[in-house]
């Protein structure tokens, strides 16, 4: 039987024993083989044909070698082939101890501690618990024999998740999504690799007062918590967790380090394609903290773009790969000063330029060039490649100050420094030769090269800058935008359908589709790739255009919408309320023109503050030449708030009366008495006393009756008594009150004056009411023989005995017949008298062709 040396040992200057672990295979006499598996670390030993895991701690094997075998090196390890061999007695001993250790392996090993927590005390001991836990986890999950321990199993995954800083997780499980966060971060350690000693302990921690750390290359920090009962712990950071599968989605395609313990494990975890990417440092982001990394990122993410091209070509796949690099390279310019709607080209065309430059010119070495300590020291604001004009700044303003970039000053003459070295031969073999005439020869990766190239040769010459075929299709595609958009306007503009909807559908038609030919034709300049300039003015007129389109289409749907609303059955179209509802969405109309004008000026690289500027300036000379018309506006928007009238109602303003027809953002409509129609601006209508007739809940009935001189007091006594009655008993006057009194003495009358109303908000049939009551009155000033006053002159000769007269005898005979039986109704009539006499005249009057439910008094 053939038996291996398991370990070989040496002790250095401290006297600590070094073991080295290794695989080897021997046949033993009887064929049988028994393979001892170690990792790196002297955890465990494995009998494969028995399947035999046994935990190691501290523990030696050690075999007595054979006599014949001596002399060979305790290193044997290195060479498998110098194992010795030994007595079967010998292997059926070490067999049984195999045996022992693994029923001891509980009680010999460390004891499991499902309480203890994570170690969060630094960023080491963060990170080391994490991995410990994360790599745990995975043995147990892949453990052969299937008894792995669902309390461990949890205890460590819990612990690995309570290493991270879940409060950005929105969603209705955190712990979830956080066991989700915790294998994508391990996925992303086992393949960018960590040196754990490189880390800041507690010391560090301690002496240098770390609050937050980044790790090495990357955007992943860990960070110590300032509140909550975590307070003073260190975390992943809850920004990096809320990045986790932007960070894993860079590393995905990255080969796994040696010593990751499950590969693939978000897809076997988790049922779905695991979260495509850079190679050495995906997830470093461009050093912008000094000229020399500024200078340094560019040139080297221009060089990733220019391999990436060389090798996969302009295919969708290779320029989707491209765009981080490309980002870095957007972060080493300012392109502050280029309008925001041709960004995007310039960036491309200005970053092939300066490439085009530095592969022909010297740059310093980077050491020679101002790095952070230098900045710091010096308190750098710019600087500038020797010999010439292209330099590197620091921003002054917005989100990224502090950052180096080139400067805007660089990149607005980069196509002349590009001029004035474009004959000058390049310092070593470029990536890619002339570069710059490759950018404007192919376009975008959605048009196959195929096809460019097999466009004919004089298509190839250049007009410029540009190929001959990219000013041919840019020729094209205006006039297609122009055919369109004129052929749309002549079908839609101006027609009228006896249908509003319909109407209004094809008034939006060519906005609408307007919008989108110019979109398309945009996109397809964006395609081309065109000359930066060319692309300026394209992209000008493109945004000028589609501002114009969509202000109409607002200025169309807004009040459309507003129609709409006011047209359901519970608005009247020409009420208050509609008024209101066409205010609002013609003030929502000016609004959005506002907005548009505010995005165009921006999308052209127009600076904000003088254009809100100048519309203030604008807004107040408008203000002043129309301020009439201001004035009536805030006095509709009064009458609008205020509500004194509506549209219908029937109302006195001024000295005139009528009815109002409609309240408009400038003036009201009333249409008088004589059916005229009056306009009053808002604000001298709101300024008028106005009294709406509309809102009354009754009518005043106030006659005032004046009775000849000659009437005497009892006659006046029954008149006042009679006409009570009257007012009492008719059924459209409200008995409270409802009085008539001698009020005094005219001029040439006996005055009476009546108080009442009348139970009817209408007018109309107020002066039916009015006319009834005035004959009932007639009837009863008639009866008792009183005359009613006339402003006459009257010489009276009277004799010592006036001759009796009958009418007076009778009023005087029916006072004295009240007052003997006390029924004298003055100065009131009683409770009871009144309730007795309510609505018992016959109104309308005895022989009237109206009755009470006749339509024309319930109107």
């Amino acid at each position: 039987m053939i038996c291996p040396r398991p370990f070989s040992t040496r002790r250095d200057g401290k006297n600590q024993c070094l073991t080295q672990w290794r695989n080897f295979k021997r046949r033993c006499l009887g064929g049988t083989v028994i393979e001892f598996s170690c990792d790196e670390k002297p955890e465990s030993v494995r009998v494969t044909n028995r399947q035999i895991d046994t935990k190691w701690k501290d523990h030696e094997v050690r075999s007595r070698l054979s006599p014949a075998t001596n002399n060979q090196s305790s290193s044997c390890l290195t060479d498998p082939s110098r194992a010795l061999a030994i007595h079967p007695r010998s292997l059926v001993a070490m067999l049984l101890l195999v045996v022992i250790m693994q029923a001891t392996a509980p009680v010999i090993g460390q004891e499991f501690k499902p309480l203890k927590p994570a170690d969060t005390s630094s960023p080491r001991a963060t990170l080391r618990s994490f991995r410990d836990d994360m790599n745990a986890m995975y043995r147990l999950l892949a453990d052969p024999e299937g008894q792995k321990s669902s309390i461990e199993l949890t205890t460590h995954r819990s612990r690995a998740v309570r290493c991270l800083d879940l409060t950005s997780i929105d969603v209705a499980d955190p712990q979830d999504m956080g066991r989700q966060r915790a294998v994508m971060l391990m996925e992303i350690f086992d393949r960018i690799g960590i040196d754990i000693e490189t880390v800041p302990g507690a010391d560090d921690v301690a002496e240098k007062e770390i609050r937050r750390w980044l790790l090495p290359d990357t955007e992943i920090a860990i960070e110590q918590l300032s509140e909550g009962p975590r307070s003073g712990q260190f975390l992943f950071a809850s920004d990096t967790v809320a990045r986790i599968p932007e960070f894993h989605d860079r590393v995905k395609h990255l080969p796994y380090k040696p010593g990751t313990v499950m590969e693939d494990a978000f897809e076997k975890l988790f049922s779905v394609a695991s979260p495509a990417v850079e190679p050495n440092h995906p997830l470093e982001p461009a050093d912008t903290t000094s000229p020399r990394g500024t200078l340094k990122s560019f040139i080297d993410s221009m060089n990733d773009i220019y391999r990436s091209y060389r090798d996969d070509g302009n295919t969708p796949e290779a320029f989707a790969a491209r765009q981080l690099p490309m980002a870095r390279v957007r972060d080493c310019l300012d392109l502050s000063e280029v309008p925001p709607a041709s960004q995007l080209p310039t960036l491309r065309e200005t970053a092939v330029l300066l490439k085009e430059v530095f592969d022909r010119i010297e740059i310093p070495p980077f050491d020679l060039i101002p790095g952070p300590n230098q900045v710091s020291a010096t308190n750098l604001d710019q600087w500038s490649i020797p010999n010439t004009e292209i330099s590197i700044a620091r921003v002054s303003a917005g989100p990224d100050t502090g950052r180096f970039r080139f400067s805007p000053q660089t990149l607005r003459h980069m196509k002349t420094y590009y001029e004035r070295v474009e004959n000058l031969p390049y310092k070593e073999t470029p990536l890619i030769a002339n570069a710059y005439d490759v950018y404007f020869q192919l376009p975008g990766p959605i048009v196959p090269a195929s096809w460019i190239e097999s466009l004919p040769d004089w298509m190839h010459g250049r007009l410029g800058r540009q190929p001959i075929w990219k000013w041919t299709s840019i020729a094209m595609i205006w006039i297609l935008l122009v055919s369109l958009l004129g052929l749309t306007f002549r079908l839609c503009v101006g027609r009228r359908s006896k249908n509003r909807l319909v109407e209004f559908l094809i008034s939006i038609v060519f906005p609408a589709s307007g919008m989108l030919f110019v979109w398309l034709a945009k996109f397809s300049v964006d395609v081309l790739r065109v000359d930066q300039n060319v692309y300026l003015i394209c992209s000008m007129l493109f945004t000028l255009m589609f501002a114009f389109l969509t202000t109409w289409l607002a200025v169309k749907i807004l009040p459309g919408i507003g129609e709409w609303i006011i047209a359901s059955p519970h608005i009247n179209s020409q009420s208050l309320d509609a008024q209101v509802v066409r205010v609002i969405f013609q003030l929502a109309s000016v609004a959005a023109l506002v907005a548009i004008v505010l995005k165009t000026a921006d999308l052209l690289g127009v600076p904000l503050t003088p254009v809100v500027a100048g519309l203030g300036v604008g807004g107040l000379a408008v203000a002043l030449a129309t301020q009439n018309s201001l004035e009536n506006l805030v006095g509709g928007f009064s009458l609008f708030v205020d509500r004194p009238i509506r549209v219908g109602d029937f109302c006195r303003f001024g000295d005139r009366l009528g009815t109002v027809e409609q309240i408009g953002l400038r003036s009201t409509r009333v249409r008088t008495l004589e059916d005229t129609v009056v306009s009053i601006p808002n604000a001298t209508f709101a300024r008028m006393e106005l009294e709406n007739f509309a809102k009354r809940r009754r009518n005043w009935y106030h006659p005032r009756i004046e009775l000849a001189k000659d009437s005497t007091p009892d006659q006046i006594r029954v008149a006042l008594i009679e006409i009570r009655k009257v007012l009492y008993a008719h059924p459209k006057v409200d008995p409270n009150p409802a009085r008539i009194r001698f009020l005094g003495f005219g001029d040439s009358s006996l005055n009476l004056d009546i108080f009442a109303f009348t139970t009817t908000p209408d007018f109309d049939e107020h002066l039916q009411i009015s006319e009834d009551l005035n004959l009932r009155i007639l009837e009863v000033l008639s009866r008792i023989g009183v005359s009613l006053a006339v402003p006459t002159t009257k010489t009276l000769v009277q004799r010592c005995d006036p001759p009796g007269n009958e009418n007076v005898r009778r009023a005087k005979e029916q006072v004295r017949d009240w007052r003997a039986k006390k029924e004298m109704l003055l100065p009131s009539f009683p409770e009871e008298e009144i309730d007795r006499l309510r609505q018992t005249a016959d109104y309308p009057p005895n022989g009237s062709a109206i009755r009470v439910d006749s339509p024309v008094l319930c109107e």
